[in-house]
């Protein structure tokens, strides 16, 4: 059961992108990260979510490019068919 929050999830993002960085397999002012979220509203619309990232594409030079799908509520495909189905 590990937190979910959005300042530990910065946390772990600094950590995997100074990997990628010291790897050279993005680079500082000339990379674009594509992310995927499910659309959870906590995720995508949370002001302390939106702060740390735009705090991480500073410290980094990097560009996140976010992709917010939301079919079900929030969640993917099959979670939204699960859901329709425990419903009806």
């Amino acid at each position: 059961d590990s937190d979910q929050g959005s300042a530990t999830i910065a946390a772990y993002t600094g950590k995997f992108l100074t990997l990628l960085l010291d790897s050279n397999r993005i680079e500082s002012e000339q990379s674009t990260i594509m992310e995927d979220t499910d659309g959870c509203s906590k995720q995508y619309r949370s002001a302390s979510s939106l702060y740390l990232i735009s705090t991480i594409c500073m410290k980094y030079g990097i560009v996140i490019d976010r992709a917010v799908g939301a079919p079900g509520h929030g969640k993917d495909v099959v979670d939204g068919l699960n859901a329709v189905d425990k419903r009806f």
